[in-house]
């Protein structure tokens, strides 16, 4: 027996601000599945779980003052809330960004 892929409508929102010296911002996420089975049940195969979560981040970016202000760093921050069929969990994240000139 084949169970289809549920639906889910995804909502996301972010709040920010920029400028040539750093970047930040938050987030929220939420998907919320219609229908689907749990993770568990019998005969129930992934594809059909419906998963539903909120979340909430953060995001930070800030330029270095190397090489013209092309290279930077990141970093952010998110967690889990709730959600169904989703491990609760919390992630943080650091990155270095270096900015290609395509065109000038």
């Amino acid at each position: 027996m084949k169970t289809a892929v549920p639906d889910a409508l995804d909502i996301s929102a972010k709040i920010g601000y920029g400028n040539s010296d750093f970047y930040l911002d938050a987030w929220y996420q939420s998907q919320s599945a219609r229908g689907g089975t749990n993770i568990g049940e019998p005969g129930a195969s992934f594809p059909s779980n419906g998963i539903s979560f909120s979340r909430i981040g953060v995001t930070g970016y800030y330029p270095l003052p190397i090489w013209n202000k092309q290279l930077g760093v990141s970093i952010g921050g998110a967690s889990t809330l709730d959600g169904r069929n989703i491990g609760k969990s919390t992630r943080i994240s650091f990155g270095v960004v270096y900015g290609l000139t395509l065109w000038e």
